[in-house]
């Protein structure tokens, strides 16, 4: 199954996550997509060259794969959605993997997702990628916060958030939409 890049906008793209995740449990032997992390960055409109250049230096120190579809992507969704990164990494068969993307909708923070390798050859690299990263956004922008992952391995939308003393957690008006119990840690309290 090939995975696709959020468009035209996170909460666009985020919802068919949501549906992938809430879907039936995968039999034996099947593989199933899950994000392992998230994070909300507030880049500016203005710094989005910043955070592009951030995250090229990144694949390039890794050897990974750098793609930057935005003026695409703008064409495409009548300019709602502004950033459209993908960092992919080569799996253990050579195959690249879009491991790391990165979108934008006009103004609004933007939303960084790493996917869950499903190549366990690759999963250490992957996972200590992921914390070089993260570091290096929260260095450039301390606002970067991290957005709460469904059990199922989904991102809820965007409108679902609240910020909190905690950090990001989903409206508790939402949670029946995520099939999460009132007493759940991602709900806002």
């Amino acid at each position: 199954m090939t995975r696709r890049r959020p468009s035209p906008a996170w909460p666009v793209g985020v919802a068919v996550a949501v549906l992938l995740a809430g879907c039936s449990a995968p039999k034996e032997g099947e593989r199933r997509f899950r994000y392992a992390e998230a994070v909300e960055v507030p880049a500016e409109v203005t710094e989005r060259d910043q955070l592009a250049a951030l995250l090229a230096g990144y694949a390039n120190r890794n050897r990974l794969a750098y793609h930057d579809t935005s003026p695409r992507t703008q064409r495409v969704s009548n300019g709602h959605q502004t950033l459209d990164l993908r960092i992919d990494r080569p799996l253990t068969n050579g195959r690249l993997w879009p491991e790391i993307e990165v979108s934008a909708v006009g103004n609004e923070a933007v939303l960084v997702t790493f996917a869950e390798p499903l190549d366990r050859g690759i999963a250490q690299d992957s996972a200590n990628g992921r914390a070089e990263l993260i570091g290096e956004l929260q260095r450039r922008w301390p606002e970067t916060t991290p957005v709460p992952l469904l059990p199922e391995g989904g991102v809820p939308q965007q409108q679902d958030l609240r910020r909190t003393s905690e950090g990001l957690r989903i409206d508790p008006a939402s949670a029946a939409k995520y099939r999460l119990p009132p007493d759940s840690p991602l709900l806002a309290h």
